[in-house]
């Protein structure tokens, strides 16, 4: 979130962004909630607990922040994307395959065209410590970008 709304406003600062399986409510409010059916509350008391936990440790005002990130605009930086991949085992695979597009297709939203979408297979939300070579890989990606 962070990442995205500093893009969007130092953009003559910003060259290329890696999301390292980021916190991305807007993407997952518009393309993951209509899709989990039975499990949907669930999902809702889980976002608005990171909230609660984001808004605490951070001291940020959630309905600002939120606010921001809707304005943030990405489009035309390249954005390389790494996150572990998801699946929910309670759902079938369909409902999973269609999450799993929905969330690609919200990532490309941000920047057409401009998108690299990694899911790190073996992978949980740590990314980083999990799939270090993803991570390594996609800022080689951007700073080879960058170099052209």
């Amino acid at each position: 979130m962070i990442g995205r709304v500093h893009a969007a406003l130092e953009r003559d600062d910003v060259a290329g962004l890696v999301l390292v399986d980021g916190f991305d409510p807007d993407i997952f409010d518009d393309r993951v909630m209509p899709l989990l059916g039975p499990i949907r509350d669930e999902y809702v008391g889980h976002t608005n607990g990171l909230w609660n936990l984001v808004s605490s440790v951070e001291g940020i005002d959630v309905g600002r922040s939120r606010a921001q990130l809707a304005g943030a605009d990405v489009a035309g930086i390249p954005l390389e994307v790494v996150i572990a991949p998801r699946v929910d085992e309670r759902l079938d695979a369909a409902t999973n395959d269609a999450l799993a597009a929905s969330v690609a297709a919200g990532y490309e939203a941000l920047s057409p065209g401009r998108v690299t979408l990694t899911i790190a297979w073996g992978a949980g939300h740590m990314v980083q410590f999990d799939r270090p070579d993803l991570v390594v890989d996609a800022v080689r990606r951007i700073v080879a970008i960058v170099r052209r």
